[in-house]
Protein backbone atom coordinates (compact mmCIF):
# COMPACT_ATOMS: atom_id res chain seq x y z
CA UNK A 1 0.00 0.00 0.00
CA UNK A 2 1.39 3.79 -0.55
CA UNK A 3 2.42 5.98 2.12
CA UNK A 4 0.11 8.84 2.82
CA UNK A 5 1.60 12.49 2.16
CA UNK A 6 1.95 14.56 5.13
CA UNK A 7 -0.91 17.12 3.98
CA UNK A 8 -3.60 14.43 2.92
CA UNK A 9 -3.39 13.31 6.85
CA UNK A 10 -3.37 16.27 8.31
CA UNK A 11 0.43 16.34 10.07
CA UNK A 12 0.68 18.85 12.41
CA UNK A 13 1.95 19.60 15.94
CA UNK A 14 1.02 17.17 19.05
CA UNK A 15 -0.54 16.93 21.82
CA UNK A 16 1.35 15.73 25.48
CA UNK A 17 0.55 11.63 24.78
CA UNK A 18 -1.01 11.86 21.73
CA UNK A 19 1.92 12.31 19.05
CA UNK A 20 3.90 10.34 16.70
CA UNK A 21 6.21 9.37 19.54
CA UNK A 22 3.41 7.28 20.66
CA UNK A 23 2.40 5.98 17.20
CA UNK A 24 2.45 2.16 16.63
CA UNK A 25 3.60 3.55 12.72
CA UNK A 26 6.80 5.66 14.21
CA UNK A 27 9.84 4.48 13.73
CA UNK A 28 12.94 5.99 15.20
CA UNK A 29 16.09 6.61 13.31
CA UNK A 30 19.89 6.59 14.36
CA UNK A 31 19.30 9.26 17.57
CA UNK A 32 18.39 12.18 15.07
CA UNK A 33 15.54 14.52 15.80
CA UNK A 34 13.75 13.22 13.11
CA UNK A 35 12.08 9.36 12.37
CA UNK A 36 10.21 8.26 10.08
CA UNK A 37 6.26 6.79 9.27
CA UNK A 38 5.62 3.15 8.14
CA UNK A 39 2.18 5.12 6.49
CA UNK A 40 3.42 8.80 5.64
CA UNK A 41 6.36 10.02 3.84
CA UNK A 42 8.97 12.66 4.56
CA UNK A 43 10.22 13.28 8.06
CA UNK A 44 8.51 13.13 10.96
CA UNK A 45 8.83 14.39 14.44
CA UNK A 46 7.96 12.33 17.72
CA UNK A 47 6.04 15.09 18.32
CA UNK A 48 4.00 15.54 15.18
CA UNK A 49 0.35 14.15 15.24
CA UNK A 50 -2.18 13.31 12.48
CA UNK A 51 -5.55 12.03 10.99
CA UNK A 52 -4.61 8.25 11.33
CA UNK A 53 -2.80 8.40 14.75
CA UNK A 54 -2.61 4.52 16.53
CA UNK A 55 -1.63 4.83 19.84
CA UNK A 56 0.61 2.64 21.12
CA UNK A 57 -1.04 -0.13 23.37
CA UNK A 58 0.69 -0.28 26.63
CA UNK A 59 1.45 -3.73 28.13
CA UNK A 60 1.32 -2.80 31.63
CA UNK A 61 -2.33 -1.30 31.27
CA UNK A 62 -3.75 1.84 30.86
CA UNK A 63 -4.82 4.17 33.54
CA UNK A 64 -6.34 6.76 31.84
CA UNK A 65 -9.68 6.63 30.76
CA UNK A 66 -10.61 7.86 27.26
CA UNK A 67 -12.50 10.72 29.38
CA UNK A 68 -10.00 11.55 31.13
CA UNK A 69 -7.63 12.14 27.88
CA UNK A 70 -10.29 13.56 26.12
CA UNK A 71 -9.87 16.07 29.18
CA UNK A 72 -5.99 16.43 29.28
CA UNK A 73 -6.32 17.33 25.08
CA UNK A 74 -8.70 19.92 25.82
CA UNK A 75 -6.90 21.86 28.34
CA UNK A 76 -3.89 21.53 26.39
CA UNK A 77 -5.91 22.92 23.61
CA UNK A 78 -7.15 25.95 25.61
CA UNK A 79 -3.59 26.67 26.87
CA UNK A 80 -1.93 27.06 23.84
CA UNK A 81 -5.57 28.96 22.52
CA UNK A 82 -5.97 25.96 19.76
CA UNK A 83 -9.32 26.01 18.41
CA UNK A 84 -8.69 22.54 16.08
CA UNK A 85 -11.28 19.97 15.94
CA UNK A 86 -9.55 16.60 17.05
CA UNK A 87 -10.72 13.38 15.78
CA UNK A 88 -11.26 10.74 18.92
Amino acid sequence: MPKHTQAAVHYRRGYPLRGCGYCSMFRRSGGGQYGSCSAVTGQITPYGYCDIFDRVRNPYGHHTTRAHQQAMDDIYDHAHGYSVAKNS
